[in-house]
């Protein structure tokens, strides 16, 4: 009895370990199932990170879920709280939330490691052509849709906002939303204005599809606010849209901007190095599928080499790093 109960031990060993290697070698994944939080609705977050799932859930044959969030902010929680194995936070929510720096001054937030950067995110600002306003700076008084929610929009909007000599908290009244909430209240007249993205140079379907149905004008930025952004905070830089890629805008002009912290893919740190290894490689092989889906990919999909950009000190999840090292990709 003693001998076959140690027989039947050493075969659920040796296929334990075979299923291990399996997954680390490409093979299913151990755990039983992923979720990716995102963020709303209609904005650049969820539309990658659906397209992230879909592949994902091809090769790991696991179910393989893009949960709808209120954005970096919720993410940043939800993967320390270990409610969720992956998400996608800007740059601009994973370098204060890691230093412990506003708006996550309660602490710092430690349980994530970086897998990859996803694509630049510059930032706009819209009306309706017939609301007369054509430039950031005139929006004090009027009606503005600000972000998803505060926690994660008021340190970006406040802060493009102030750079104009706005005061946040009084010169505007504020409004939450999704991105397709706010654009359709534009469109309809409620707000006078919104922030949205042009993420990786293109603008997001909401702010697209309200472009086809009415003119929309895209608010000029103060080159000295643009400056005095990119000065100040380490995840804001200058950037451009091109001018083609906004319905309307002046001809052969590009619409000068901010940057306001392109995405990353970040894991939860305690997760396994041959599973973090795994997610990185699908999605590194099936790249170009995945910027055909998804044109914010696109910028990554053609420079590869963006998919490592270094995010200060903070770490890459062991296992996406020695996929980017074994791939030569590291470094670079």
């Amino acid at each position: 009895m003693f001998v076959r109960w140690i027989r039947a031990m050493v075969v659920v060993l040796i296929a334990a370990a075979l299923s291990l290697s399996a997954a680390a070698a490409g093979g299913a994944s151990p755990l039983r199932a992923l979720e990716i939080a995102t963020g709303s609705v209609g904005g650049a977050f969820h539309l990658v990170g659906a397209a992230v799932a879909r592949e994902l859930e091809s090769a790991l044959r696991i179910p393989v879920t893009a949960a709808v969030t209120q954005g970096s902010a919720e993410n940043v929680r939800l993967l320390d709280r270990g409610s969720v194995e992956l998400a996608i936070i800007a740059s601009n929510a994973i370098w204060p939330a890691w230093k412990g720096e506003h708006p996550y001054q309660e602490r710092s937030y430690r349980n994530m490691r970086l897998v990859m950067y996803l694509y630049p995110n510059p930032t706009v600002f819209y009306a309706l052509r017939s609301s007369g306003i054509s430039k950031i700076r005139e929006l004090k008084g009027r009606r503005v849709g600000v972000g998803t929610a505060p926690a994660t929009w008021d340190h970006l909007t406040g802060a493009f906002l102030a750079a104009h000599g706005l005061d946040y908290s009084k010169d505007i009244r504020k409004v939450y939303g999704s991105f397709d909430a706010l654009a359709r209240q534009v469109g309809d007249g409620l707000l006078d204005a919104a922030i949205g993205t042009a993420s990786g140079g293109i603008l997001i379907p909401a702010i697209q599809e309200l472009a086809l149905q009415k003119p929309l004008n895209f608010l000029e930025w103060d080159e000295a606010a643009i400056k005095k952004l990119s000065t100040e905070y380490p995840y804001f830089f200058p950037a451009t849209v091109p001018g083609r890629n906004l319905p309307g805008y002046a001809a052969g002009r590009d619409y000068a901007t901010v940057d306001l912290g392109g995405p990353y893919l970040v894991a939860r740190a305690d997760l396994p190095v041959n599973v973090v290894y795994r997610i990185t490689e699908v999605i590194y092989k099936r790249l170009k599928e995945l910027s055909e889906q998804v044109s914010y990919l696109k910028g990554v999909a053609g420079d590869p080499r963006l998919l490592t950009s270094r995010l200060g000190d903070i770490p890459f999840h062991p296992g996406a790093e020695r996929f980017w090292r074994d791939v030569g990709l590291w470094g670079r």
